[in-house]
């Protein structure tokens, strides 16, 4: 889910218990990207550390940008 997280000065935050994943929506389309990935890590890997969901969330997204994964655009 999109929601402004300005105030929490965060990119995105995951609420393992709640199954909720959310992603502050005025970021580049690649950031959100490496963000949606990391959070989905934090979800599937509550075990790791922050330093390790970093890296692999970092080497995942990259790998999907490079391979052409773009988020849909909106349509109206």
């Amino acid at each position: 889910m999109e929601e402004d997280l300005s105030k929490e000065k965060a990119w995105g935050l995951c609420f393992y218990a709640q199954g909720l994943i959310k992603i502050h929506p005025h970021q580049p389309q690649e950031s959100r990207l490496d963000t949606l990935v990391h959070e989905l890590l934090h979800m599937a890997c509550p075990g790791w550390s922050e330093k390790k969901v970093s890296k692999y969330a970092t080497f995942l997204a990259k790998q999907l940008w490079k391979d052409g994964y773009r988020r849909p655009r909106k349509t109206l």
